[in-house]
């Protein structure tokens, strides 16, 4: 919560989804006889391993009021296959 959307960013590469960003604040404070500022800033990054079979087409991603929703279709399971090998 508090990042702004635009310094947000989400990738998707050899099924990692990396969610990373900035964020960067700052107070500033008068009084008759004093100015005090304080500023913090810094930056994140948290990288996830999906399951095989994931696409980019099955994540979505929602910034609401600072908070991030992001959703991960489940890979429909695949069957293994079976392969009949002739004896000569």
């Amino acid at each position: 919560p508090g990042v702004p959307k635009e310094k947000v960013a989400i990738d998707l590469e050899d099924n990692v989804l990396t969610i990373s960003g900035q964020h960067s604040e700052e107070k500033v404070e008068d009084g008759e006889k004093f100015h005090h500022v304080e500023r913090s800033y810094g930056s994140f990054r948290r990288a996830f391993r999906l399951p095989e079979g994931v696409s980019a087409e099955n994540v979505e991603a929602k910034y609401n009021e600072g908070v991030l929703d992001v959703r991960v279709a489940k890979p429909s399971p695949q069957t293994p296959k079976s392969t009949r090998i002739s004896l000569n």
